[in-house]
């Protein structure tokens, strides 16, 4: 009788155990079963128009600017204006002593009325002469070789009185020039940038540089893939890194001559400085918009991952609440939005938040 309470004792035991152990089994079967929910962020793609930039840098130049000179060399006298100052077209920056060239041309003119006056006076002998001569020559009282020669010497006389006239007129023309070329002024309007000469030296050849800045000239380099793209009257957008500004601003030329070794093709863009803010030498960056791609797929820069040499995205598939895994090409980055050039199409549900903790295996909760 006690064996037998001993067995039931037993076996109800080792019952207990493996009804405890299926229990055990069913609730860690139905934990591996449960799947993870990952909450996400998604936006449907649509398609929209990508612009395609190009950016170069280059500096500013002044869109007019000449050296000024005396053509009258000599000592200078006065100056009128410094770096900085602005001026108009027809301002007299500088004036060359004229002391010496007034003595000059004084003593060339005087020599010369003296000269005229005596030749006024040799050619009234010589006409009155040649008269008397051609009197008698008709009378028979005078050879045709007496007439001849003193008609030649008239004439020489007469010549020579021409020409002294001329002289005296070319001489005064020239004094009024030179004394006018001492009087040194500006050619264009704009601001002095250089001042090359004090008073009491003497004039040379680059005195004063006069700069227009009313326009600024930006010089930038494009690349030969760039360069077809592109045409004289393009607007494009300058920004002067200095000045934390942009200026809107013209191609007015295209250099058909490539530079370098990196064939890069010399471009000039004029744009406006009405704030006189823009100094020459200033750094600038020209934003080209080189073209307009329609009906193009863009997301969110952030949106895509990287796994070694490939790009990929999540997109959800609505029915069944799971994301996909889609590798991308791409393409033109813009303002942090990306163009897609394959694997996405408009209606696509894109994870752009949370994207980093969910694979294929997930199941998503979209909370937006």
């Amino acid at each position: 009788m006690k064996k037998l309470k001993t067995c039931v004792l037993i076996t109800l035991t080792i019952g207990l155990l493996f009804s405890v152990t299926g229990c055990g089994k069913k609730e860690v079967a139905a934990q591996v079963t449960k799947k993870k929910v990952v909450p996400v962020e998604v936006m449907e793609l649509s398609t929209s128009t990508v612009t395609e930039e190009y950016d170069s840098f280059g500096k500013t130049y002044p869109l007019e600017e000449t050296n000024v000179s005396a053509k009258t060399k000599g000592e200078i006298k006065n100056i009128y204006f410094n770096v900085g100052d602005k001026v108009n077209k027809g301002d007299v920056l500088y004036t060359v002593d004229s002391d010496t060239l007034v003595n000059t041309y004084h003593m060339k003119i005087s020599s010369l009325e003296r000269t005229i006056k005596d030749l006024e006076l040799k050619y009234r002998d010589a006409l009155r002469n040649y008269n008397n001569t051609k009197v008698l020559y008709e009378n028979r009282a005078a050879s045709k070789n007496d007439l001849d020669n003193v008609e030649s010497q008239l004439n020489q006389i007469k010549l020579s009185l021409e020409q002294s006239k001329k002289d005296l007129d070319l001489n005064k023309r020239d004094r009024e020039l030179a004394l006018g070329n001492t009087i040194v002024k500006s050619p264009i309007k704009g601001i002095v940038a250089e001042k090359n000469i004090e008073v009491g030296e003497m004039a040379g050849n680059a005195d004063f540089k006069i700069v227009n800045l009313n326009k600024i000239n930006i010089k930038v380099n494009v690349a030969e893939n760039v360069v077809n793209r592109i045409n004289e009257g393009d607007n494009v957008q300058v920004y002067i890194e200095s000045l934390d500004e942009n200026y809107n601003g013209k191609i007015t030329s295209i250099s058909p001559m490539g530079t370098g070794n990196n064939s890069t093709y010399p471009v000039e863009i004029e744009i406006l400085n009405e704030d006189s803010k823009i100094r020459t030498g200033m750094f600038a960056k020209a934003n080209f918009k080189i073209a307009n791609l329609n009906d193009q797929i863009q997301v969110p820069k952030k949106s895509i991952l990287k796994a070694q040499n490939e790009d990929y995205v999540y997109v959800v598939d609505i029915e069944t609440n799971m994301p996909k895994k889609t590798v991308v090409k791409t393409g033109i980055v813009n303002n942090g939005l990306v163009q897609v050039k394959k694997g996405l199409k408009a209606g696509d549900k894109l994870v752009v938040k949370g994207q980093e903790y969910v694979d294929e295996k997930s199941e998503v909760k979209i909370v937006n």
